[in-house]
């Protein structure tokens, strides 16, 4: 499972690829179900969690084995899936990656349903694979590389050719902590600095041209994460 998880975060097509074995995993629980638990969780009651990703579930009917008993300990939803879409707000997926990131941090009530930290410890060791650096670069073109230690930064892109809306759009969630030590006062304690986003952007060039508009795209979700690490370091997020 976490080679899979990994798979689908690095997109690097070691087992499959990411849209179809995302597809894959929410073949495990019957949709509504699936979207109802995450309706609870976002208190977003308009939000759509029953689309795939452009292509078909990698296995139709998975099944899951427990490692060491070699036991079927999980199988996929034996009714057909009904495929819609993926309507989810920016505040739905900074919540989700906060309560992941935090898990740990925040109380019992407060964490994710039925969620153990042994489950999601492979998900965020997954989650530093993800190709799209944009807060390592962030971190580069701001010179803070020899400002700030310990950096912590768990993150997911997603982006492409949407045929519902017509048009190009990528998704970035990110989580980040890090500590800035006081370097004008050596007996002034450092500062931790955590903070989650998550961004969203949509482009469409006339005449089309879709290699363009996911550069374009890539290009201001960078400059964004640029601004937002840049003032939560000089403490002036609010």
């Amino acid at each position: 499972v976490c080679d899979l998880i990994t798979d689908v975060i690095s997109y690097d097509y070691n087992t499959a690829s990411s849209n179809c074995l995302g597809a894959m995993l929410k073949r495990f629980a019957p949709q509504m179900d699936l979207e109802n638990w995450l309706k609870q969780i976002t208190g977003n009651d308009s939000l759509i969690f029953r689309g795939r990703y452009g292509e078909k579930p990698f296995i139709e009917y998975p099944q899951l084995f427990g490692s060491t008993t070699k036991r079927i300990i999980l199988t996929a939803d034996p009714e057909p899936p009904q495929w819609e879409s993926n309507t989810i707000s920016a505040y739905d997926l900074n919540r989700m990656i906060s309560m992941v990131g935090w898990h740990n941090y925040i109380p019992e009530a407060c964490q994710l349903p039925g969620v153990k930290w042994d489950s999601l410890e492979s998900i965020i060791r997954a989650m530093a694979n993800d190709p799209a650096r944009l807060v390592d670069l962030a971190i580069k073109e701001l010179g803070l590389l020899n400002v700030i230690d310990s950096t912590v930064i768990i993150s997911k892109l997603g982006n492409g050719v949407t045929s519902i809306r017509n048009r190009t759009e990528a998704v970035y969630v990110a989580l980040v902590k890090l500590v800035k030590p006081s370097l004008d006062d050596a007996l002034k304690p450092a500062k931790l600095i955590t903070f989650s986003m998550a961004l969203r952007g949509a482009k469409v060039l006339e005449p089309r041209d879709f290699n363009r508009e996911a550069v374009e795209l890539d290009a201001r979700i960078a400059t964004e994460v640029t601004e937002i690490l840049r003032r939560a370091v000089m403490g002036e997020l609010v």
